[in-house]
């Protein structure tokens, strides 16, 4: 009797778990590397199976998931996007995807972020969409990343910016005891210190963006480098 009980329990514990995670309909995935725009590098969900997209995700479809390489190459928008360990997300220069401010976590990044000369990743100006990245991937900034971004991951992560023009817009959150390392020159709108330094080699710049400031600071929570301020006119 205890036999049949566990595995009815177990049964009833695997059902309830694939359900949890299962996919929705309008739910989309890519099935390739390609463009955003291009249908042919999505597959959507329609309720019962993965099929050849008809159009490209935007705002109001369900769960975006890229697991190849996907490049933003013009401007679309989006909400609840998941790049995987094996995905990429790259707005190339002089392109925006922006980020709707919906449930949840707006992007969650396991795999690499590309924002190019430029390039916007964007939100609307009244909201705060966010952006949890829990990758070890180096995160390459050369434009703009407006969501409130959170840098979650358990080993060391690392921003670059080799153009010295890219910028966090909103003060970020750091919560990684491994800390972050910013190389070349990046813009930030402050630090929100949960755990973990802010590591410099290059130059971490402090400007004015949406008023910059500095929370949370204290024993092993700081910024240890070159820092450099600016003052913008509002």
């Amino acid at each position: 009797m205890k036999k049949i009980l566990l595995i009815l329990f177990a049964t009833i514990y695997i059902f309830n778990s694939h359900n949890l995670h299962a996919q929705t309909l309008g739910d989309y995935r890519s099935a390739a590397s390609g463009a955003w725009s291009s249908a042919s590098t999505w597959q959507m969900f329609d309720g019962v199976n993965w099929i050849p997209a008809v159009t490209a995700p935007n705002q109001l479809s369900g769960v975006i998931t890229i697991k190849d390489s996907v490049y933003e190459n013009g401007a679309d928008s989006a909400d609840q996007v998941v790049i995987t360990s094996t995905g990429v997300l790259n707005i190339l220069s002089s392109s925006s995807l922006k980020l709707l401010d919906g449930n949840g976590v707006d992007l969650q990044c396991a795999g690499r972020i590309i924002v190019g000369i430029g390039a916007v990743l964007n939100t609307n100006d009244t909201s705060a969409a966010t952006l949890n990245y829990s990758s070890a991937a180096q995160f390459d900034i050369d434009g703009g990343v407006n969501p409130v971004v959170t840098f979650n991951g358990t080993a060391g992560q690392t921003v670059h910016g080799a153009s010295g023009s890219g910028y966090f817009g909103r003060q970020i959150n750091l919560n990684n005891a491994s800390n972050l390392t910013v190389a070349g020159t990046v813009g930030f709108g402050g630090v929100n210190f949960i755990n973990g330094k802010v590591i410099v080699p290059g130059y971490f710049v402090l400007g004015q963006f949406s008023g910059s400031n500095f929370s949370g600071q204290g024993s092993k929570k700081f910024i240890q480098g070159n820092v450099t301020c600016i003052v913008y006119d509002q």
